[in-house]
């Protein structure tokens, strides 16, 4: 069940720091404990690193946050969307680091959530303070989001309707959404 594999998770990590163990231990791959909790969605476990202590901006590493998006935009992982909460929540800064993702273009923890439609987080997000990083990004998410998303960049002060091409497939949409 998932309440013993928390309860045998809690006495491993309690062993470990008994011992002395290190919660931002850096590996070959340059990612820490909480890294891999966030890229597999691991709530319980990023809960648990969290209240030992673990750095929610560790040094040498990507920042977890990133990590959890990446995992969400990448594998919709609803896991890694509770991890990116809980980690907003201890203190992660989404405007920290220098996020981009060269593929798609975008740089904003924002344009992640937005891109997979994930209002709850993007709202999150936005309280933190970050916002998409110019028209390119905005260019991109608005052809990745759903018109969920396009409502909400709208009631956030984007001018969306503006914004898009005539041939974009939600703009008629929005539109009708506003009249």
């Amino acid at each position: 069940s998932t309440g013993g594999g928390l309860f045998a998770a809690r006495k491993a990590l309690e062993h470990i720091l008994e011992q002395g163990g290190n919660l931002d231990v850096v590996d070959a791959s340059s990612w820490v404990p909480l890294s891999y909790a966030s890229w597999f969605g691991h709530a319980g476990t990023l809960d648990l690193l969290l209240e030992a202590g673990a750095a929610v901006h560790p040094q040498n590493s990507p920042p977890p946050l990133d990590i959890a998006l990446s995992s969400l935009a990448q594998t919709k992982k609803s896991g890694a969307a509770t991890c990116a909460k809980l980690l907003l929540m201890h203190g992660a800064d989404p405007r920290s680091g220098n996020h981009v993702d060269m593929m798609s273009g975008r740089s904003s923890h924002l344009s992640w959530s937005l891109s997979v439609d994930n209002l709850e987080l993007a709202n999150l997000l936005w309280l933190h303070g970050d916002r998409l990083r110019g028209d390119r990004e905005f260019s991109l998410v608005s052809w990745k989001a759903g018109v969920d998303s396009l409502d909400w960049l709208q009631q956030h002060d984007y001018n969306v309707i503006n914004l898009l091409p005539t041939s974009h497939p939600h703009r008629q949409d929005l539109i009708k959404a506003q009249a």
